[in-house]
């Protein structure tokens, strides 16, 4: 295990189709004299994020593309950026296409790509080949 899927599943990240971790660093056991059922304010490593690898990182990415587009037909701003390995940040138009994403992935070494638009952010890894969509809380 690396560095960078140490540090995702401390943080309660998850591949998808793997069952949920119950790191104690993430959880908080329920009040005394409750039956285990109540909410708590603590976030939980069930809630967290679930990265798509592989085949099925491409489709989230396309599907984020997708999304993006729909949203600047409606009016909505939508953005694409980029974070090089050197921690430079990388800013490709907001109507970028699959290929050009791809490409600058490659040609500016960059091991973050971020597509975001009206309560939904992208985040894809371009080295590791892992994407998550996440739909921001109502």
């Amino acid at each position: 295990m690396n560095e960078f899927e140490r540090m995702m599943l401390q943080e309660g990240v998850r591949p998808l189709g793997t069952a949920p971790i119950n790191s104690p660093a993430r959880t908080q056991p329920p009040a005394s004299g409750g039956t285990g059922s109540e909410r708590t304010d603590a976030p939980s490593a069930v809630s967290g994020p679930a990265w798509n690898t592989g085949a099925a990182a491409r489709r989230t990415l396309e599907s984020a593309i997708a999304m993006a587009a729909e949203d600047r037909r409606n009016g909505a701003p939508t953005w694409i950026t980029g974070l090089r390995q050197d921690g430079r940040a990388y800013q490709m138009r907001s109507d970028a296409g699959l290929a050009e994403i791809i490409s600058a992935a490659d040609r500016e070494d960059l091991r973050l790509i971020t597509i975001a638009g009206r309560d939904w952010t992208c985040v894809m890894h371009p080295g590791m080949g892992i994407a998550t969509i996440e739909h921001d809380a109502q």
